[in-house]
């Protein structure tokens, strides 16, 4: 008969915080419940205190104390049984000098991109099984709010967390009313457009810049006017020449596509006070500062607009996974109750589960977590790229690497046509777009390789591909 084991004796928990602006106390139980079992000082197989044990240590309720168990053996950390209490089934593996998750997470296994595909993450590297878990436990405890069709605007805890989550690293300056959920960017930037601007009205739109929200724009019935940009950002002194008559402007400011420039300050300025001096209106799309590699995300330029005329549109999408279909529009006040009714009037809603998951992951630190462990992962792949773009293809392509963002530049030697480069590396099954696909002028021929999607070592043997490519292209010429 196996000897009992026993209840180790009460380790030291920390004392709960009261300040203003500390998490929930429910959170932050459960993140010392969760540090306890992580740290190994209650072995695996060993039962934990007592429910009233732990909630007189903490100075929480003991329901709160339970609540945490819960979430933990949903975390598959611990398992509780009436009658036997809860054990602890899973800790941290022994120092190895290096720090990593508690649990290896499940990837998206048998997921492979084609090398340099554009505006995608690593959904190879995403922790579907941590999400997995943290869906279940919402639709288990879902209540009848959640099933329904929801409040305008989106789920409160979640505009609540991303207005505080803009603040902090945007500068953005807003309340959490503000913050409406739409299902992907380009809703976002349709429920934008169609509470402040008239079918025919003139949209100013970066040149080279980000088609797809050309398209969407144009197929809300306005006019799209391209714009030049240059090494300052959006030339608004051409826009102001050519298309004196535009009430929009769409500008990607702090990393402009695809280019990957950062607008000036003198610039930004110029762009806010157009838009100040008649009835005129900015969508601002950051869509994936989030990666910066030399240092924290910029401002964004709606922290500078005194006026109310700049729209911040920002995703999930290129943070997680493209699959979370959740975008936001902070939406200035005074135009704030024609985006409700543009929302209430069309179908552009994101599903309420999946953003009570994501809020329930924003609260609990998964999704920082994530994002900081995306930048190592994607600082490493942008410097296997651009070695070997440096070692291996100088000949034929001249690198602009962007300091954010999930791609490159890569302009042509001479002899070497966009067109044919980007025939023959798709023949090569290499993901590669040519730099016209996004602009209404002409443009020096140019690719963009993104390296967000692929491992390391499959952009470097794709490097190696496409450099022998384009150096047979030149040599036919």
């Amino acid at each position: 008969m196996p000897a009992r084991q026993t209840v180790p004796p009460l380790v030291v928990l920390p004392t709960l915080s009261t300040a203003p602006g500390a998490p929930p106390r429910g959170q932050q139980a459960y993140s010392a419940l969760r540090s306890l079992v992580l740290s190994g000082r209650v072995p695996v197989g060993a039962r934990l205190p007592s429910t009233r044990a732990l909630a007189d240590a903490l100075g929480v309720a003991r329901n709160t104390v339970l609540e945490a168990l819960d979430r933990l053996g949903l975390d598959g950390l611990v398992q509780c049984r009436r009658g036997s209490g809860c054990r602890v089934v899973a800790t941290l593996p022994p120092a190895t000098g290096r720090s990593g998750p508690a649990t290896p997470p499940l990837h998206a296994t048998g997921v492979r991109h084609r090398a340099f595909a554009l505006g995608l993450p690593a959904i190879d590297d995403f922790p579907l099984d941590l999400w997995g878990r943290l869906t279940r436990r919402r639709w288990r405890t879902a209540t009848p709010t959640l099933l329904g069709y929801g409040s305008p605007g989106g789920y409160r805890p979640l505009r609540e967390a991303l207005a505080q989550h803009l603040r902090q690293t945007r500068a953005v300056s807003c309340t959490w009313e503000q913050v409406v959920i739409a299902p992907g960017a380009r809703s976002a930037l349709a429920l934008a457009a169609r509470s402040v601007l008239r079918p025919r009205d003139e949209v100013w739109m970066e040149d080279p810049g980000y088609m797809p929200a050309a398209h969407l724009l144009t197929s809300e019935g306005l006019r799209i006017r391209p714009v030049a940009v240059n090494a300052h950002g959006l030339d608004v002194a051409h826009g102001r020449r050519r298309w004196p008559r535009a009430r929009g402007a769409y500008v990607t400011p702090s990393h402009q596509f695809p280019l990957g420039l950062t607008m000036t300050l003198a610039r930004r300025l110029q762009v806010l006070e157009w838009a100040a001096a008649a009835d005129r209106w900015v969508f601002e799309d950051d869509y994936d500062t989030e990666f910066r590699h030399d240092g924290p995300p910029l401002a964004s330029l709606q922290s500078l607009d005194r006026h109310e005329r700049v729209f911040y549109i920002g995703t999930v999408s290129k943070r997680l996974l493209p699959a979370i279909r959740i975008a936001y529009v902070v939406v200035p006040p005074r135009a704030l109750d024609g985006v409700l009714r543009a929302q209430a009037d069309s179908d552009r809603h994101a599903s309420l589960i999946d953003q009570a998951v994501l809020a329930e992951a924003m609260a609990e630190g998964h999704v920082a977590r994530h994002a900081r462990r995306m930048r190592a992962l994607y600082a490493e792949r942008r410097a296997a790229l651009l070695d070997t773009l440096g070692t291996e293809a100088a000949d034929v392509l001249t690198v602009l690497a962007p300091a954010a963002g999930l791609h490159v530049v890569a302009w042509l030697a001479r002899g070497i046509g966009e067109d044919d480069a980007v025939q023959a590396a798709r023949a090569a099954r290499l993901e590669v777009y040519g730099l016209r696909a996004y602009s209404h002028r002409p443009q020096p021929p140019a690719l963009l390789l993104g390296y967000g999607a692929a491992p390391a070592s499959q952009l470097v043997d794709a490097t190696h591909t496409l450099a022998a490519i384009l150096r047979r292209i030149r040599k036919r010429r």
